[in-house]
């Protein structure tokens, strides 16, 4: 099915005639990936390419800040850093979906101490010393006397202390400085059915699709999986094919933990957002959440990705704090394909630095997980119970494409092989891609400490591919 699939000896390795398939490479590659997150702070050329070079795979675009215009050329720069160093890095888009924000500040920020009163009321009108305005009006209309807001992910916090007809009286209980479009939560707050995609999304897709080769599209704000569908249809509805780009549903809402299974069967990959998710559900639940989420992708084949705050201190300092490095570290340990950066590549004093101090914490926690193999392991049903009426997919049943991909496995480790070699038996085009892309998300998902090389002559294999957990690529030339 998938062609040449299977473990390689050193001398057939060292045969192959790919200038990037190199054992040395290899040994010293970590198997981890990471996502930067590009914004003000890195949207010129060399500052998108000192990222790449200092070892970020995939970028991120955040949707919900800046012009569509400034993301165009942001995008063509990645692109075209990208091609100058021969290294295929995926490009994802980030959807804002229905988040509020507020608006900008007359200074760039305000002040709320402990026992002030703000107002919060609807405007397009810049922010100013004890009012704060919002474009959306839903939260002021539905927002009720007692109630909770955080701002910031939850690190201001406001009580509801009267409601007129211009807006919301509130008092800061826990203060702090507030700075431009910064995120608003109301957790006690009934918000009604608030669609999965706005229409500022449903632009920024068709927009997106119409100038870009898009490699990824966040979806956030996922409360179940005809959410992530509505999004897909939407994708073929522009493109008229079912192809790329690939989706990713960022767990965020209480419901897209209810509905975790649901998502993660209809999604290509999920980002574990811990900001809005930890507002929302409170920060001493997400330790054990996050190792849950992983386990159910890994479980499924879906790749993950862990976001938010990893090393939130390098955003204004060049060294992490313990905690961060432990969390990055952690995240491997759980089994995540992927860890991302945001402010700190997005917005901090030395993005490219923070990229290699996440490089080298992930470089020593993998030489670690070499020696103990502490590493979650996938776990398969071999057929479907008769009378079990708790089991609830058929997606994690081992099909022959997976007893492949485990025997390749099984006969690597016995082995003492390199690495794993995935050949298609012609150059891939169609179903091919999607055959190459499933073969490869369900070697990786085994969770194997063996690097997995695929060799394809097509980019967007190439670039769907630089998300996932011990994936390398190596480019087959065309036919002439």
């Amino acid at each position: 099915m998938f062609g040449d699939i299977g473990p390689v000896s050193t001398e057939r390795a060292q045969s192959q005639e790919a200038s990037v398939f190199d054992l040395g490479y290899v040994r010293k590659k970590r198997l981890s990936k990471i996502f930067a997150t590009i914004g003000q702070a890195t949207q010129t050329a060399e500052s998108i390419g000192a990222v790449i070079d200092a070892g970020a795979d995939a970028i991120r675009l955040n949707f919900s800040h800046g012009s569509f215009e400034e993301k165009e050329k942001t995008f063509n720069l990645i692109r075209q850093e990208s091609l100058k160093r021969k290294k295929e890095v995926g490009i994802m888009i980030d959807l804002q979906g229905p988040k509020f924000r507020c608006n900008d500040f007359e200074d760039g920020y305000i002040n709320l101490n402990i026992g002030d009163e703000v107002k919060i009321v609807e405007s397009s009108d810049l922010g100013k010393s004890g009012i704060i305005t919002t474009k959306f009006g839903t939260m002021i209309k539905r927002g009720q006397i007692g109630q909770r807001i955080l701002l910031d992910d939850g690190y201001i916090r406001l009580i509801i202390k009267d409601k007129q007809e211009q807006g919301l009286i509130c008092n800061v209980e826990q203060g702090g400085q507030l700075k431009n479009k910064k995120g608003i939560n109301l957790p006690e707050t009934d918000l009604g059915e608030l669609p999965s995609l706005t229409e500022k999304d449903i632009e920024d897709v068709k927009q997106s699709l119409s100038h870009f080769d898009v490699d990824f599209f966040a979806l956030s704000f996922v409360r179940t999986g005809n959410d992530v569908e509505s999004l897909r249809k939407l994708i073929v509805s522009i493109r008229n094919k079912k192809s790329e780009p690939k989706i990713y549903a960022k767990i965020e809402k209480p419901e897209s933990i209810t509905n975790l299974e649901q998502i993660i069967s209809v999604s290509d990959g999920i980002l574990f957002a811990r900001g809005d998710l930890g507002v929302e559900i409170g920060v001493h639940y997400q330790c054990a959440l996050q190792k849950q989420v992983i386990n159910k992708c890994i479980q499924y084949g879906v790749p993950v990705c862990v976001c938010t705050q990893m090393l939130e201190s390098v955003t204004t300092n060049l060294a992490p704090t313990r905690a961060e490095a432990s969390d990055v570290g952690n995240a491997v340990f759980d089994g995540s394909d992927c860890v991302m950066l945001s402010g700190e590549t997005a917005s901090g004093i030395h993005p490219s630095h923070a990229v290699k101090v996440m490089v080298d914490i992930l470089q020593e926690t993998e030489k670690q997980i070499q020696i103990t193999h502490s590493i979650p392991q996938r776990q398969f049903v071999i057929s479907k119970p008769q009378n079990n009426k708790d089991y609830k997919s058929k997606d994690i049943l081992l099909s022959d494409s997976l007893a492949i991909c485990i025997a390749a496995q099984t006969l690597a480790e016995q082995t003492h092989a390199k690495c794993y070699c995935l050949v298609p038996m012609t150059l891939e085009s169609g179903i091919g891609i999607h055959t190459i892309l499933y073969a490869a998300y369900q070697l990786a998902s085994c969770r194997s400490l063996i690097p997995i090389f695929i060799f394809t002559s097509s980019q967007s294999i190439q670039r769907a591919l630089s998300t996932v957990r011990s994936v390398f690529t190596v480019t087959l030339s065309q036919p002439q």
